[in-house]
């Protein structure tokens, strides 16, 4: 039975040429690159600063943290789980984390950051090729942060992460966001409605 859902939010980012270095306004040749920046590279940078920052924040502990009986929740989850079982029905050869008990456990409690597409410069089909520097690249983004905190501390939670990484430049556009919440498992109304599942389960005269 799902106790809570996590907030989530939809928009961009884009970085374009500009005073931190790459071509403003037009692509240009690429023999240019040994001297010239390339937004598809710096967005690139950007989105894996964002990621490395928020898997370092979820792991020092800093932020919303699951209390013990969510964490009991998810060790009892755990253990009824086949690791190989979800990895062919999800169609994936390896989790983010060699240990399967840290994979669900991220899953589960830590905000996720998500690339949906990027867009950048010329990319065409089979050999073709265009050899140049694009002036713009943008990628379609999607998070979902953890309870407690709301869309507008999410925003900025992403913002002050590319501030300090040097990526002032990078432009946020967010579309669509809402709060996330939930139910503690130690809530009445939850055990309440857990105990009827039981009785429907193990009590078949009950009914």
């Amino acid at each position: 039975m799902p106790l809570s859902v996590k907030g989530n939010l939809m928009g961009r980012l884009i970085c374009k040429g500009g005073d931190w270095g790459g071509p403003v306004g037009n692509e240009m040749h690429a023999l240019n690159s040994n001297w010239v920046g390339n937004p598809a590279t710096r967005l690139s940078e950007a989105i894996g600063h964002i990621e490395h920052s928020l898997e370092r924040d979820y792991e020092q502990g800093r932020g919303w943290r699951p209390s013990d009986s969510q964490i009991k929740l998810a060790n009892n989850l755990m253990k009824r789980l086949n690791e190989q079982q979800i990895k062919t029905l999800l169609g994936v050869s390896k989790f983010k984390y060699h240990d399967f008990a840290d994979a669900l456990m991220a899953h589960l409690f830590r905000p996720q950051f998500t690339v949906v597409g990027i867009r950048s410069g010329f990319v065409g089909e089979g050999k073709s090729i265009k050899i140049s520097i694009p002036s713009d690249a943008e990628a379609a983004v999607n998070m979902r942060f953890q309870p407690g905190e709301t869309p507008d501390q999410g925003i900025s939670r992403v913002k002050k992460i590319l501030d300090d990484g040097g990526f002032q430049d990078i432009i946020f556009e967010v579309f669509n966001a809402y709060s996330g919440g939930g139910s503690s498992p130690d809530d009445k109304v939850v055990q309440c409605v857990l105990e009827e599942v039981h009785h429907v389960k193990y009590d078949t005269n009950r009914y």
